[in-house]
């Protein structure tokens, strides 16, 4: 799947930076130079042109200081990562998002059922079998949740009750594993479980990306389209006050 992904966001993230380097050159190469055309003409300038001179003169001035602000939130973000709250508080995050929270529930409940499903056809016990799942979890704060669970085995809970009670897996996938318990199918059902959220999984992220490519496309046209709005404004201005 992630190879996947990364083949499919190949040409998104090659439209997303020639966007912004599109947007730069613009803002600091050729808004400039229709910048002085205008300012050899008294007549008032279109609020729309006003706005962007003002944006291209805040990029020609200040693009050290944004480009430093945005290296200083990157390695804040960073650093914030490496530490333990900071970890488990973004992977809370990437939970809550709209769209890529989905895919990171669809993709820790593909990865549980897969992986409790290998570990049990495997023969390993309940307990190691969950602890060696909570390891290979990409969600910092679901792993954390699912290690938690072996506790709750060791107490004589079942697998599915102990699940409900860490609240951090879809329910279907709970729900099915209880079934799996009670029928004495726990190892099947979880097949079955890990192919239904592998398709999900699939189509939610090529569902992504599918919105991903037309979103950059818009930006990029909408940004172009007001600085022609902008720039023909004011010129029909001077040939009016010519």
């Amino acid at each position: 799947m992630k190879g996947k992904v990364k083949g499919a966001l190949i040409y998104p993230a090659f439209v997303f930076v020639v966007a912004i380097i599109v947007v730069i050159v613009l803002m600091v190469k050729v808004v400039p130079t229709f910048t002085a055309i205008f300012d050899s003409y008294d007549a008032e300038l279109p609020i729309p042109t006003q706005i962007l001179i003002g944006m291209s003169n805040f990029f020609s001035h200040y693009w050290m200081v944004i480009a430093g602000i945005g290296a200083a939130i990157f390695l804040g973000f960073k650093l914030y990562g490496n530490t333990e709250n900071g970890r488990l508080n973004l992977a809370k995050l990437q939970m809550k998002l709209p769209v890529l929270g989905n895919i990171a529930i669809l993709n820790s409940a593909s990865q549980f059922s897969n992986t409790m499903a290998m570990m049990m056809s495997a023969g390993l016990p309940m307990t190691k079998a969950v602890t060696i799942t909570s390891r290979v979890l990409d969600n910092y704060y679901v792993s954390q949740q699912v290690g938690k669970i072996t506790g709750r085995l060791e107490e004589g809970h079942t697998l599915g009750h102990s699940m409900h009670e860490a609240a951090c897996l879809p329910e279907i996938l709970v729900d099915m594993t209880g079934v799996g318990e009670e029928s004495g199918e726990l190892e099947q059902t979880l097949r079955m479980t890990a192919d239904y959220y592998d398709t999900e999984l699939e189509q939610a992220t090529t569902a992504a990306i599918a919105k991903l490519e037309p979103a950059v496309l818009v930006f990029l046209a909408a940004f172009a389209g007001f600085i022609v709005i902008a720039i023909y404004m004011a010129m029909f201005g001077m040939y009016s006050a010519m």
